[in-house]
């Protein structure tokens, strides 16, 4: 538990040292810093509140229905949450920039085969028609870019990082908040001029043509930062860390009861991102009301993020992590109790609040409790319960909402379902391993 005394010590006194220690971290691992933020800006090529603006523009051009197109997104979300732990683990054994050129390229041949995919034959399964160009775009899309592109951002930063983690995380993620905050306008300008189809060829050649350079530029074939086992901090700190592995992790108990903690985030914010306009009309607004005020999202995230990384290096990510889902709570029963069409700024700003703790705080708590070593086979399962777990809500929200539960019912049940998550991770004890790893 943290104590109110801790938290107004570091809040009066820590905060003026850490916008010190944020200037210095710049200053001595500014590339560093800058390549995490690249990769977790460009990870929003694959992310729903991107991904979004495409769909009905999709969906006039297959001729599907919502409940299809549904499936081809929610198909897509689970391969690309099996074949995660594969290749995610990969980045413990392989050159950094190699990794990071390869997902490079693997995120342009993602938008290319989803913008030919209208091109490509159909298959039908009795009455049910399928497009599989469409579910591979989508799924190399949610791999490279909402997969890995994080992934990269967060093991790279995390690994290399100790003392100065919670900050070094803090900065990186800044990279979704601005893609957050730039991407929608620009696509949304693009798609205007040019349609969904060449938008797409446009964002493909972004990939190769500015993302790659600048990705190579950021790292130097001698940067330990690239390399798996080095880091900022001395020997002596790597030695007193205890490195799991993922079959280890695998037989924790800890991490069973704080993983739906984890994921709860993705889950809400999938579905309520993917059904906003449904929100809107269930609450007589404007369709685009909620979107109109989306603006305030990633600006809470940006300062949350940067306020929550002193506390993370001072009184440790561990502690803070059951609590970072408590204003996201806050702000989803907000929703479901009022139809006053004010209340979206505000709940904007708390699910802001709580993602901007969690993008550092659930991160730095990997490295914490299962080492560095094979931080990115650990992070990869994470990561794939996650994906796994905005597959499924969106769907199942559908689903709810089609059986008649109302939106405001749906809200405070999820509002009280985010809360119950927190218990276990309250209640998980730190765990121990009965045998060293390598």
């Amino acid at each position: 538990m943290i104590r109110c005394s801790e938290l107004s010590y570091i809040l009066e006194k820590g905060m003026p040292m850490a916008l010190g220690q944020y200037l210095s971290l710049v200053k001595n691992y500014g590339r560093f810093l800058a390549f995490g933020a690249w990769h977790s800006f460009y990870s929003g090529l694959g992310q729903t509140y991107l991904v979004s603006l495409f769909v009905p523009f999709m969906r006039d051009k297959f001729g599907a229905s919502v409940a299809e197109f549904a499936l081809y997104y929610s198909l897509a979300t689970l391969c690309s949450a099996f074949v995660l732990p594969i290749v995610g683990a990969w980045i413990d054994r392989m050159n950094l920039r190699l990794y990071s050129a390869l997902n490079g390229v693997l995120a342009a041949t993602a938008c290319l085969v989803t913008a030919y995919a209208p091109s490509m034959p159909v298959l039908l399964f009795g009455g049910l028609k399928l497009e599989p160009f469409a579910i591979l775009g989508f799924f190399l899309l949610r791999l490279s870019g909402q997969g890995l592109m994080s992934h990269i951002c967060s093991t790279s930063i995390g690994r290399y990082f100790g003392k100065n983690r919670g900050k070094a995380s803090s900065v990186s993620d800044q990279g979704h908040s601005l893609g957050e905050v730039l991407l929608p306008p620009l696509v949304v300008m693009l798609l205007a001029a040019y349609g969904w189809q060449m938008t797409y060829v446009i964002i493909g050649l972004s990939c190769l043509l500015l993302f790659l350079p600048v990705s190579l530029a950021l790292l130097r074939q001698d940067d330990d930062f690239q390399h798996p086992g080095r880091t900022a901090e001395t020997e002596a700190h790597q030695e007193a860390e205890e490195h799991w592995t993922q079959k280890q992790l695998l037989a924790s108990p800890y991490f069973y009861m704080v993983m739906p903690l984890a994921s709860m985030g993705a889950f809400t914010l999938t579905a309520l991102f993917f059904l906003q306009v449904t929100i809107a009309q269930g609450k007589l607004w404007d369709d685009f009301w909620l979107a109109h005020w989306f603006f305030v999202f990633p600006i809470c995230v940006f300062i949350s993020s940067l306020l929550v990384g002193p506390l993370i290096d001072t009184i440790g990510a561990r502690r803070i992590f059951p609590f970072q889902v408590w204003p996201l709570a806050l702000g989803v029963l907000l929703l479901g109790i009022t139809d006053n069409p004010y209340i979206v700024p505000v709940y904007f700003a708390f699910c802001g609040l709580s993602v901007g703790m969690s993008k550092g705080v659930t991160g730095a708590m990997w490295a914490e409790v299962y080492g560095t070593r094979h931080l990115g086979a650990i992070r990869s399962v994470a990561s794939t319960i996650m994906v796994f777990a905005t597959a499924v809500s969106p769907v199942l929200c559908g689903v709810l909402l089609e059986r008649g539960v109302s939106i405001n019912t749906l809200l405070m049940g999820m509002a009280g379902l985010i809360v119950s998550t927190s218990v276990p991770a309250l209640l998980a004890p730190l765990p121990r391993r009965r045998g060293r790893a390598g």
